[in-house]
């Protein structure tokens, strides 16, 4: 919960659709800043198995963006500002300016039924290649079972739509990470667990349900205790900077 207080996107006040997923952004994906970039990447590989091909072990830095404004694209047909959920900036060279991989994440709970969200990622996608010019690009598409769009490209980015249900299920695998990442996996898992219903131990992804008195309440891991020793911020994360994208 802790980017989403610091962006002033927590549910509380308004308990609407757009709060509720940024919760659930910062809540679920918050924890990765504290994380060694090694780490970082077997747990994306894992609950999102398409980046595997190119979240390389040999990056040395993994900076977390969230809520990240980015003025629109030289193909959008609108002016302002784009915002993305989740920025996740990859290098090889940690001091370099030049991002080598950019992983956008655009997290929906109950998601919507019509093309707006296919053209936010459109809009996303655009933005970022005019402005950060990243060597290579991916997007992944997170959202309920019953709203599910299909794999798509846009401008030689591949779009990749995810299930909350698999992402889940994915996370009762085995990995061999560090106690920290471990944390965060059982921690991420008693989250969806409470959100999703408490449904999904042996059950297919697809059958998977919102229960109505949670879906809206701001969630904050319960079983966290902290660290063995004072945590430090690794060189290998930074938390958001407060630019604006030219």
């Amino acid at each position: 919960m802790l980017h989403a207080v610091i962006h002033n996107k927590k549910a509380q006040e308004r308990g609407d659709a757009w709060t509720l997923e940024d919760n659930v952004t910062s809540t679920f994906f918050g924890p990765l800043c504290f994380l060694p970039v090694e780490d970082t990447i077997e747990l994306l590989g894992s609950i999102f198995p398409s980046t595997r091909g190119i979240l390389s072990t040999g990056f040395k830095r993994a900076d977390l963006q969230f809520w990240q404004r980015i003025r629109a694209g030289k193909n959008s047909n609108r002016s302002g500002k784009i915002e993305p959920d989740l920025m996740i900036l990859f290098k090889y060279d940690p001091f370099s300016e030049e991002i080598d991989l950019i992983l956008l994440v655009e997290v929906k709970w109950k998601g919507y039924k019509d093309e707006r969200d296919k053209h936010q990622v459109h809009e996303q996608i655009d933005a970022i290649k005019t402005h950060l010019k990243p060597i290579k690009m991916q997007a992944i598409y997170l959202t309920q079972f019953n709203d599910r769009v299909p794999n798509s490209s846009y401008a030689g980015v591949q779009i990749d739509c995810v299930k909350w249900g698999e992402v889940a299920n994915r996370l009762h695998s085995q990995l061999r990470v560090s106690t920290g990442a471990l944390e965060w996996k059982r921690s991420s898992l008693q989250y969806l667990e409470k959100m999703l219903g408490n449904v999904f131990h042996g059950f297919s992804s697809s059958n998977f349900h919102i229960v109505p008195e949670l879906s809206m309440q701001p969630m904050f891991f319960s079983s966290f205790r902290g660290f063995s020793a004072p945590p430090t911020l690794p060189s290998t994360t930074k938390f958001f900077s407060g630019e604006i994208y030219e």
